[in-house]
């Protein structure tokens, strides 16, 4: 009798055990399921302004970049499991660029583990950085050169100018390494990302006729191809003041660009939590995405601005 009654005791136990293993199942199917609404359902219902907000372009960019890197993300399928889509790749890289959300947030986001965002987001940066960043970044020439002179002459009255150079901090954690050689002066960590930029945002004037260059600011050298203002010591001409307005409207659009850059990609902004040897690679694909010339791949700025 007693022996019936541990029994039934035991059994008793393992049947509540199961119960409770079965409940424990659902939560967590019930957890994954809300999570895969988002993607699944929520961005497929997303207006077209939404749709930028989230991911920083349009449909047809989302839809374009997807084709373009598809040979790159796309995975097979496996007896163990699907693979994630190569839509959902792209999603997962261009919001973690966009926002610089961590990985645990994103991957609860997208309902994946979080060591496969951390994965995605890198095979999607080189992807890009692989694919496209050598159509949509590379110095004018030809005509493409003859359009920036005459921009930067018509817009920003200043002749002859093929860009504006100029540098920005990008935050990054200490490198176990070297670590003294990114640290910047204003007292954080940084790698510099230096860069060209065309005349896209000068306002209308005019002066006279001087050599193709690149302009920038006082940190430069001065050198044949590089031109940088007068310095203002108290003593200048009318001449030199109205040529260092001309100048620094011009030279401004490098700033103008670089707050747009980390504007529209945030994890730019934020400190990038990374290997030091990712960083380039990660740089590469948000100033790829940010070019919107070659194919006209993002939208242009006055769209951008509407939303």
């Amino acid at each position: 009798m007693e022996e019936v009654s541990i029994f039934a005791f035991i059994s008793k136990c393992l049947c509540n055990g199961s119960h409770n293993i079965n409940e424990q199942v659902l939560r967590r199917m019930k957890r994954k399921r809300a999570k895969l609404e988002w993607w699944e359902c929520d961005v497929n219902s997303f207006t077209e302004t939404q749709f930028f907000e989230n991911l920083r372009m349009s449909r047809a960019t989302f839809d374009y970049l997807c084709q373009r890197l598809s040979s790159r993300l796309l995975r097979q399928d496996t007896q163990f499991k699907r693979p994630i889509s190569v839509r959902k790749r792209v999603g997962v890289g261009l919001y973690w660029l966009a926002m610089g959300t961590g990985y645990r947030t994103l991957g609860n986001l997208f309902g994946i583990a979080k060591s496969s965002v951390c994965a995605i987001v890198h095979e999607f940066c080189k992807a890009m950085r692989e694919v496209l960043m050598p159509e949509f970044i590379k110095l004018p020439d030809g005509d493409a050169l003859w359009e920036v002179l005459q921009g930067f002459q018509m817009r920003c009255g200043f002749p002859q100018c093929a860009g504006a150079i100029d540098g920005s901090h990008i935050p990054i954690i200490a490198p176990e390494e070297n670590h003294v050689d990114y640290f910047n002066r204003k007292g954080w960590y940084s790698v510099l990302l230096q860069g060209v930029v065309d005349h896209q945002f000068c306002e209308k004037s005019d002066l006279g006729h001087v050599p193709i260059m690149l302009l920038g600011d006082p940190a430069y050298p001065m050198r044949s191809w590089l031109l940088k203002g007068y310095t203002d010591t108290g003593n200048l001409t009318e001449q030199q003041r109205y040529f260092n307005e001309r100048h620094s409207k011009a030279r401004v659009t490098v700033e103008c660009a670089f707050g747009r850059l980390k504007g529209r990609w945030r994890c730019l902004g934020k400190r990038l939590d990374v290997d030091i040897s990712t960083i380039p690679t990660i740089i590469s694909a948000c100033c790829t995405l940010h070019n919107k010339e070659g194919h006209k791949m993002l939208l242009s700025q006055q769209e951008s601005e509407r939303h």
